[in-house]
């Protein structure tokens, strides 16, 4: 309760820290542009250091989250790291409640959550910290240097910071498990070379398909933004393409065409970027297996019942290519965590192309002048659970 006392003894907004306490990160980035267009360079290495501030208590309760879910970690500590976490927790909605009600005029409850708001930096141990964040800043209009000044402070608050605050919450454990859910869109990629006569109006058309796709993963973390990851992924598809043309000489309509059917094994490799507070972005590799691969040709009937031919095992056929390329997109909002059976899990929205390097068609292996090259990228949708 020290803090708490000596607040009641002090003037209302007697540190200048409570200047910043509350506001969004896009408010103080709009103040410290603000402060480096006015060359008002105080202003600036104090927005900029409570910045940091914010960022390190970010950090933190990664750290903390860590921690708590790691096997490694007995039943003691984790009750420590419990209390720390709601420290942290409360620590935010009590300078979000501050903000609010300063800035409704509301004085006396907005005292109350700034006292709060100083018993949970207590808690967390960061109260001295805190209070001399300003000391060593003096007052310079060099306004030329300010913006380099900046950057060599970031430098100087992180060491400071993991010296201070970080000895005893190393990170325990850099590994996370994932499951994925989704829906998946096929994209049918086709193109024709077949040669036909210039009298012959061929139209081709084709459809994609829907269905669910699995993956499991894990990723190692190699600091609070950045990871490399890896997952085994399974997933299906429907295509059909066909061509339609009327003969100038009989006068007739003919539809022919092929149903595909493929089952497929991904591997994937690649690094995710935590981009802001709640969104990751990811880029890999994903080499695909074909482990079901079936096609059967078709003719239409003017009343729109097929004639089928034969199925195929196209793995059987010389000129097809059981292994794909498909380079990976992904962006990811990080929504909560959920506690189960004492484990904190993460589960995230996810949206992830994955576009076609090559084709199914092998480019070595001539087949004659009418065929055609076809490949399949996909569209995944899905959450993923991370613990």
């Amino acid at each position: 309760m020290r803090l708490a006392l000596l607040f009641l003894v002090l003037p209302f907004f007697a540190w200048s820290q409570t200047e910043y306490i509350g506001y969004e990160d896009y408010r103080l980035q709009q103040m410290l542009e603000e402060s480096i267009e006015a060359g008002d360079s105080l202003n600036a290495h104090k927005t900029m250091r409570y910045i940091e501030f914010t960022r390190q208590l970010d950090d933190l309760e990664f750290a903390f989250q860590e921690s708590y879910k790691s096997p490694r970690t007995d039943a003691d500590l984790k009750a420590e790291i419990e209390k720390r976490l709601n420290a942290l927790s409360r620590l935010n909605l009590a300078g979000q409640a501050y903000r609010y009600y300063l800035e409704e005029a509301d004085e006396s409850t907005a005292k109350d959550s700034l006292n709060s708001y100083f018993n949970y930096l207590e808690q967390l141990g960061l109260d001295n910290y805190f209070l001399n964040l300003f000391d060593d800043l003096q007052d310079n209009s060099d306004a030329e240097m300010l913006v380099e000044d900046i950057e060599e402070e970031e430098d100087q608050i992180s060491t400071v910071w993991d010296q201070k605050s970080f000895g005893g919450y190393s990170d325990q454990s850099r590994f996370d498990y994932r499951f994925q859910l989704g829906l998946v869109y096929n994209y049918f990629h086709f193109s024709d070379t077949s040669q036909v006569p210039p009298e012959i109006n061929l139209q081709w058309s084709k459809k994609g398909s829907t269905a669910l796709v699995l993956n499991i993963g894990a990723s190692y973390k190699i600091n609070s933004k950045l990871s490399v990851f890896s997952e085994l992924g399974y997933s299906s598809s429907q295509l059909e393409y066909q061509s339609e043309f009327t003969d100038p000489w009989l006068g007739e309509t003919f539809i022919n065409g092929n149903e595909y059917s493929f089952s497929h094994l991904d591997l994937i490799f690649g690094a995710q970027y935590k981009l802001a507070d709640k969104w990751q972005l990811a880029l890999g590799i994903a080499p695909s297996f074909t482990l079901k691969s079936e096609a059967i040709n078709f003719q239409e009937n003017l009343d729109g019942t097929r004639n089928y031919g034969s199925l195929q095992d196209l793995k059987e056929l010389e000129w097809f290519r059981s292994t794909q390329f498909r380079m990976l997109f992904e962006v990811a909002y990080l929504w909560r965590y959920i506690e189960v059976s004492d484990y904190p899990i993460l589960i995230s929205p996810y949206f992830r192309p994955m576009l076609s390097a090559s084709s199914y068609r092998r480019s070595d292996v001539s087949i004659g002048p009418n065929w055609e090259r076809f490949s399949i990228s996909q569209f995944h949708l899905g959450i993923r659970i991370s613990y």
